[in-house]
C-alpha cells in the first residue's frame, strides 16, 4: 500500500510539473484522433465539416476576417486554387472554416501516416488529397493528371483547392519564395487561384514548446480577388501576378492593426 501511495505521489508531482505537455498531447491526441472517430456518426459527405465545426469550439478560435477583405470566390461551384500561408497544425480546420467549409486540401503522403484516423475520415468525403512530394518535368505532368482525377471521386464534393504554396510552413514575420509547381496547375487548367492571408493563433498550438491554449484564440484573414489566367499573355506573368499579390497581401495582413500579434487590436475586445 505504502507503495502504491509513493508511486501515486510521484506521478502526481510529474503530471504537475509537465501539466502544460500532457495537456498539449492530450488535446493533439483527442483532435486527430479520437475526434475524427466521431466523425462517422455524421452525413459521410459533410463528415469534414462536422469535424471542422467542432474543433473551432472545442479550441475556442475566432477568427476575423479584415474589412477589406474582397468577396470570397472559392465555393464548392466555383472551383478555385486557394493560397494560404501555413503556420499551424490547426490550419486543417481554421483554414476549412475561413473558405466555408467549400474546398479540399493538397497535403503530403507523410501527414496521412502521421495522423491515420485523420486520413480514413477524409477518405469518406474525399476531402484531402495526399500526395508524394517530388517530381518535375515529365513526372509534374503527371501529378496534374492525379490531381484531375481527385476531382472525378464519387464522394468529392470539393472541387476547390486548398494549397500551402510555400512549401511548408511558416510561422516568421515574412512570406517565402512561393513554389511554382499548382501555379503552373492552376494556368494550364485555366483556374483561377485567389490569396488569403491568415494570422493570429500564435499560441493556439505551439509544437515546438509542447503548449496548447484552449480559449480565446483570436486571429484575422484577409482575401484578395481571384486572379484568373485568362487576363495574362503568358504563364510566367500570371506566375509574377500570383506571386506580387500573395507578398503584397502577406505583409497588408502583417502590418494590420486588427492583427492580435500587435497588440493593437480592440477587435475582440
Amino acid at each position: 500500500m505504502w507503495t502504491l501511495l509513493i508511486l501515486g505521489l510521484i506521478g502526481g508531482a510529474i503530471a504537475l510539473k509537465y501539466r502544460a505537455q500532457l495537456i498539449f498531447f492530450a488535446s493533439i491526441f483527442y483532435s486527430f484522433y479520437v475526434w475524427p472517430c466521431l466523425g462517422v456518426f455524421s452525413p459521410m459527405v459533410e463528415c469534414h465539416t462536422c469535424y471542422t465545426k467542432h474543433l473551432m469550439w472545442f479550441f475556442g478560435v475566432s477568427m476575423k476576417k479584415l474589412p477589406e477583405s474582397k468577396k470570397l470566390y472559392c465555393t464548392r461551384d466555383n472551383e478555385t486554387i486557394v493560397f494560404i500561408n501555413h503556420r499551424s497544425l490547426a490550419d486543417i480546420f481554421v483554414h476549412d472554416d475561413i473558405t466555408k467549409t467549400s474546398c479540399s486540401f493538397l497535403a503530403r503522403a507523410m501527414v496521412g501516416i502521421a495522423f491515420p484516423i485523420l486520413f480514413l475520415l477524409t477518405q469518406c468525403c474525399h476531402c484531402v488529397w495526399f500526395f508524394k512530394r517530388g517530381g518535375r518535368g515529365a513526372k509534374l505532368e503527371k501529378f496534374f493528371k492525379w490531381c484531375d482525377n481527385q476531382k472525378k471521386w464519387p464522394f468529392t464534393t470539393k472541387k476547390s483547392l486548398i494549397i500551402y504554396p510555400e512549401g511548408h510552413r511558416n510561422v516568421s514575420s515574412e512570406p517565402l519564395t512561393l513554389k511554382k509547381g499548382m501555379i503552373k496547375y492552376a494556368w494550364t487548367r485555366k483556374l483561377p487561384i485567389q490569396v488569403i492571408i491568415a494570422f493570429g493563433l500564435k499560441d493556439m498550438m505551439e509544437e515546438k514548446k509542447l503548449r496548447v491554449n484552449l480559449e480565446n484564440n483570436n486571429g484575422i484573414y484577409y482575401i484578395e480577388d481571384p486572379i484568373f489566367p485568362g487576363k495574362f499573355g503568358s504563364e510566367l506573368e500570371f506566375e509574377l501576378a500570383v506571386k506580387e499579390t500573395f507578398e503584397n497581401a502577406f505583409y497588408f495582413a502583417r502590418d494590420h492593426p486588427m492583427n492580435p500579434k500587435l497588440g493593437k487590436s480592440k477587435a475582440f475586445q
